[in-house]
């Protein structure tokens, strides 16, 4: 007790002194705090490492240095109030400050201050505890606060809070700009009146998974009611805010306004639905075709079209190209690259393809336009393709029709037209200009006017009936009216035919003729027939008269001679009985010259008989005319000589004909016959031939009567009795020049004759070689 009492009075010697300085001095230094130590005038006297350390200075450099050298002036002030509070001992002075001070850099540094001043020295001893980075995390923190405040106020969109229980604990200051309603009315109550009664139960949903697994949530969907009664779409992404204990004490949120996005979404929902399905209806699909990899992009209604499947064909947009017809796809190939892409046309184009689900070959019509990158260089083609199968059929039926119709209207040589009566215009086509043998092409068009119609093609003195005829169909008050004209027309190349004219009427709402219809039908070889038929019958009739009348005739010339033999033949037998052998000669040369007569009459008559029932026949070959014509010379030797006629024949052996022997011998025997009976005893004959390039004109002439004009008018006339008497008496009927015409014209060739009385007659034939 003692020794202790002892060493507490005990009075400190030196040694104890250096002992507490060396202790302080060495924590002074190793204090981590930074410590400045400087007189009253400021003047620094000690500092420790951790000081050198924040200002960067040695301690050299500080010791003797003032310490208001190192802040600036404002803080110098700052701190001499400081200071002097303290020395007077004001109870609101803090013993803590913040400031700022200079480094070795000349940079400030933020630092919290602490100043104890030791009275016995008057020294002060500044501890500093640097604080920059503090300060600029709060400065930081502040900026971030106000620009999270200035973006939250400012935002388009809601930025919420949400306790555990749906209450609104804070809401952005645009809820009201969205949604109509006051912040104030909103913030303390539950959202769920809010929300469309659809949305409810996803909403709770997701807010039960939200604090059960602390999970985030985005791109929410639902509507919310604005204050007017209308309901907004709202998309919302949530967090939950989670507590240091870990506990999820509420969630936030940020809200967006998506009723527009809502609106197009469903207009363009709508839109599609409508393009898919007037695609369907219309048959149209449509494609977009990558230039550059070649790839083409099908809908749905255009691969239905093409005939993939696309749980079958997964590469259907690469190989668009095979289903192109083979007989197309070079045609679409170039026309794809030389005329879309090379010269930057439009794609229009009608083509073939072969669906791939059963082959079958159908028509489509593709259409598109090119689409450019920033180069204008072509970087796709976008355009629909439409299935024209039933069209391009219907198109192909058309034409098949119109062809039909146009080869039913040539046979039955039919052309249409029309009449426009306000425009006064004929519309015509090649069919209709072809009954009048032109085209509209020489015509010079497919329009005219009814006077430019009348002057080409109407005959001249029928152009007023065609005339009256319109006039009558442009006043008629019958919707239903028809017409039906024949009249004479012009062919192009100036002829004149027959035509039939068909049309009707078309009225408008107030009753006036405003077109007409018809068909024009070529009946010139109807009429022409019915012409010939009518010349046939009138020269049926007229022949049947002179047959009639020829008939007379030869039974008036076979009852002479036949008479004269019976009468001849009767007293014949008078005279026999009577011995007068003279007078018998007499009778008996009679007789036979009656009988000779009777029988040429005969020959000629059965001849002609058997040419005009078509019994004769007709085989015409090639003939030696110089033999044909000295073997009929040779019948009339004897009565050449009776009468004293010489015969001359002058034709070349090597002059042949084609021609029936026994026509052209009929020919010949009744010319020279003619001949001798008509030339004078003494006199002669001549028989030429005359040749041209594919005939011979072969020549009989005497120097005998000769006729007159009245009597060559009357020759190969079957009508006539032209039964002249020849030099000697000699009668004739002259049926044999109507057999030598009838069997000339046989052979495609003519007879005429050349006669003056008293100088003879000379009889040509053509005959073929």
């Amino acid at each position: 007790m003692q020794n202790k009492k002892h060493n507490k009075d005990r009075i400190p010697d030196e040694n104890d002194f250096q002992a507490n300085d060396s202790l302080y001095r060495e924590i002074f230094e190793n204090c981590s705090a930074a410590i400045v130590v400087f007189e009253a005038d400021a003047e620094i006297t000690m500092v420790n490492e951790a000081f050198c350390k924040l200002s960067g200075y040695s301690k050299e450099e500080l010791t003797g240095t003032k310490w208001t050298d190192k802040m600036p002036p404002e803080e110098i002030e700052r701190l001499k109030e400081y200071n002097r509070k303290r020395k007077l001992g004001s109870p609101d002075v803090p013993t803590e400050y913040e400031a700022v001070f200079f480094t070795r850099e000349k940079k400030l540094r933020s630092a919290l201050f602490s100043a104890s001043l030791i009275k016995s020295s008057m020294r002060t001893v500044l501890t500093v505890i640097d604080i920059s980075e503090k300060k600029q995390a709060l400065e930081k923190l502040q900026i971030s606060e106000e620009r999270f405040r200035t973006m939250v106020e400012y935002a388009a969109d809601i930025v919420f809070s949400i306790s555990k229980d749906a209450v609104f604990t804070y809401i952005s200051p645009n809820w009201k700009e969205i949604l109509g309603h006051d912040v104030d009315e909103i913030i303390g109550t539950s959202f769920i009146p809010l929300i469309h009664p659809n949305d409810i139960g996803s909403l709770r949903t997701k807010m039960a998974k939200h604090f059960s697994t602390g999970k985030k949530f985005s791109g929410v969907e639902y509507r919310v009611k604005h204050k007017n009664g209308s309901w907004r779409w709202h998309s919302a992404s949530t967090s939950p805010l989670v507590t240091s204990d870990g506990e999820i004490s509420s969630l936030i949120g940020i809200a967006r306004d998506i009723t527009d996005r809502k609106n197009m979404e469903e207009s363009l929902a709508e839109n599609e639905l409508f393009f898919r399905e007037s695609q369907q209806a219309a048959n149209i699909g449509s494609f977009k075709y990558n230039i550059e990899e070649k790839y083409m992009e099908l809908s749905e209604v255009l691969e239905d079209i093409y005939g993939f499947e696309r749980s079958i064909d997964e590469k259907i947009n690469h190989d668009w190209e095979t289903v192109l017809h083979p007989d197309d796809r070079e045609y679409i190939q170039n026309y794809l690259c030389e005329v879309i892409i090379d010269k930057q046309k439009q794609f229009n184009a009608e083509y073939r393809i072969i669906r791939r689900s059963n082959s079958e070959t159908r028509w489509v019509h593709g259409i598109g336009k090119l689409v450019f990158d920033e180069n204008r260089k072509p970087k796709s083609l976008i355009g629909t393709v439409q299935d024209i199968t039933y069209r391009k059929r219907s198109e192909q039926a058309l034409r098949d029709h119109q062809i039909q119709l146009n080869i039913a209207l040539k046979i039955a040589r039919l052309g249409p037209w029309e009449l426009n009566m306000e425009e006064n215009l004929f519309h015509f086509n090649d069919t209709f200009y072809s009954i009048f043998r032109t085209n509209s092409q020489e015509i010079g068009g497919n329009t005219m006017t009814p006077e430019e119609y009348a002057n080409r093609f109407v005959y001249p003195d029928d152009r007023y009936l065609v005339a009256q005829e319109t006039e009558k169909a442009m006043n008629t008050t019958d919707a239903e009216y028809t017409c039906q004209i024949e009249h004479r027309m012009l062919y192009a190349n100036g002829e004149m035919g027959y035509v039939a004219v068909r049309f009707a009427v078309v009225k408008n709402d107030k009753g006036k003729t405003i077109k007409c219809f018809g068909l024009n039908q070529d009946i010139t070889s109807i009429r022409k027939a019915e012409n010939k038929l009518k010349e046939s019958e009138a020269q049926l009739r007229e022949l049947n008269s002179m047959k009639d009348k020829f008939f007379s005739i030869i039974a008036h010339d076979l009852k002479s001679p036949l008479s004269a033999i019976a009468g001849l033949s009767e007293l014949l037998a008078e005279n026999v009985n009577a011995k007068d052998l003279d007078e018998v000669e007499t009778l008996s040369t009679f007789i036979l010259q009656s009988s000779k007569k009777a029988i040429e009459l005969l020959t000629n008559l059965m001849e002609w008989s058997r040419s005009e029932t078509g019994r004769m026949e007709f085989t015409p070959k090639k003939l030696s005319l110089h033999e044909t014509i000295n073997k009929t010379v040779e019948i009339f030797t004897l009565n050449a000589q009776s009468k004293r006629i010489t015969i001359n024949s002058d034709i070349p052996e090597s002059l042949y004909v084609f021609a029936d022997l026994a026509m052209l011998s009929t020919i010949l025997r009744n010319l020279i016959s003619n001949a001798l009976k008509f030339t004078f005893p003494n006199g002669k004959i001549d028989i030429s031939t005359t040749e041209n390039k594919n005939e011979v004109i072969v020549e009989v002439a005497d120097n005998g009567k000769g006729m007159s004009e009245e009597t060559i008018k009357k020759l190969f006339r079957i009508d006539e009795n032209i039964s002249s008497m020849g030099t000697e008496n000699e009668k004739g009927t002259g049926l044999g020049l109507i057999l030598c015409k009838e069997f000339v014209e046989r052979h495609g060739g003519r007879i005429w004759v050349k006669s003056e009385e008293g100088k003879g007659s000379s009889f040509y034939f053509s005959i073929s070689k």
